[in-house]
């Protein structure tokens, strides 16, 4: 039994907690501090708002396009215009949507290059909240959800990079993160001579299409694994981490408004990628944790699975009997990196538990010679694999340099 006193402070505490959130008219803060006086604080309406209309409160014109892939899902691709002008096409990470390229206000990589003259057009898988529609299946079956990485990049990049090319008329500079970077490879390098006509560049933030299985959260996760995926494709059709309104309101409870809150969730998110303490930035962090959460297939996360124990970047493995029917051989195809013609810039950090050096240097070495444009290293000790979108010097560390490597291919 919980002593009666001890209940007492508890309900009373939680009490607390409701009626200083209802009168909290505030959402951030400048300082960690002022979470708590509700100094230097005021309302950022980016923590409820969608892509669109962060663009717009910011100045800038929005255009949106729907295209549909070769296997019928709808994609939708964002455009912050400059017409005229290089085309940078941005791909967002696992978990995640191109609004994770808009998040830390005037910072955030879309602005960056918009203000540098790009024609920016922002990019989403399907199962993402901007592209869940499918011209024959609803997102609620397991047959919407049937998709790997292989799809992710020989039908979502290769439909999307058409649409910018077809309007643009122009190479294209395409910049992905983590995710995002295996789905630009397998597209280069399933189709070397279309992604040469039409990618100028391809930067590659926090590369991961090799990780390390000695990364802890492999191994701690990997013999539940199983039980995990069988879960998952039981309860929710093969839809991991759904975003509906009873997940989000339990999230925003748990890690919102205060900073040991905010802090907490941040920490455990970031333990299998690292974890900077003087990246936090105190303002953009609960638009962040609002914000920042989506779903992708289980098939996705146990396709990368199976490519870091097996230390073979190919196709889905479905077993022997399955890879026979599938792809007529026992084993997966590989994808063939020394196919890919595309010039390549990878970025790595020290503190990325993901995209480690092992893991970045060995995936750059499969790659030609003649494509080969080096790694850039973030000269920060601890800097770690989501500072490359939210750290608070991501500027000054990563997009300036960005921005410099650009103008050589103008």
């Amino acid at each position: 039994m919980i002593d009666r006193r001890v209940l007492t402070v508890i309900l009373s505490a939680i009490f607390l907690k409701i009626v200083v959130s209802l009168s909290h008219k505030h959402n951030v803060c400048h300082s960690w501090d002022g979470y708590y006086t509700d100094k230097d604080c005021y309302y950022n309406p980016d923590q409820h708002s969608e892509l669109a209309e962060i663009v717009q409160r910011r100045g800038y014109t929005i255009e949106e396009y729907q295209v549909e892939t070769k296997d019928h899902y709808y994609l939708k691709v964002f455009r912050i215009p400059k017409p005229g002008k290089t085309p940078v096409f941005l791909i967002h990470g696992l978990y995640s949507s191109s609004i994770s390229f808009v998040l830390a206000g005037n910072h955030s990589l879309a602005f960056v290059l918009a203000e540098a003259g790009y024609d920016v057009w922002l990019g989403n898988f399907r199962g993402s909240r901007y592209s869940r529609g499918h011209k024959f299946l609803h997102d609620d079956s397991f047959k919407y959800w049937d998709f790997s990485l292989h799809e992710l990049g020989v039908y979502d990049i290769s439909t999307q990079l058409e649409l910018i090319n077809k309007i643009t008329e122009k190479p294209i500079a395409y910049i992905g993160f983590s995710l995002g970077t295996i789905a630009g490879h397998i597209y280069s390098a399933t189709y070397p001579t279309r992604a040469k006509q039409i990618i100028k560049v391809m930067i590659s933030m926090a590369p991961t299409a090799l990780l390390e299985t000695s990364i802890s959260g492999l191994r701690t996760i990997g013999p539940l694994f199983p039980s995990i995926a069988a879960t998952v494709n039981a309860y929710s059709h093969g839809e991991l981490l759904p975003r509906n309104g009873v997940i989000k309101n339990v999230i925003n409870s748990i890690c919102l408004p205060y900073p040991h809150q905010m802090r907490s969730c941040l920490a455990i998110i970031q333990s299998g990628f690292g974890f900077s303490e003087d990246q936090i930035n105190p303002e953009t962090l609960p638009i962040i944790l609002a914000q920042d959460r989506d779903s992708i297939s289980m098939k996705v996360v146990l396709h990368q699975r199976q490519i870091v124990h097996s230390r073979k970047f190919r196709q889905f493995d479905y077993g022997h009997s399955g890879n026979v029917k599938e792809y007529h051989q026992d084993v997966p195809p590989l994808y063939h990196l020394n196919d890919i013609r595309v010039p390549n810039h990878f970025i790595r950090a020290k503190g990325d538990l993901l995209g480690t050096k092992n893991a970045v240097e060995e995936l750059y070495h499969y790659l030609p010679d003649d494509v080969q444009k080096g790694i850039y290293v973030v000269d920060h000790p601890t800097f770690s694999h989501t500072d490359f979108l939210w750290g608070k010097d991501a500027y000054y560390l990563v997009y300036k340099h960005i921005l410099e490597f650009l103008s050589t291919f103008k």
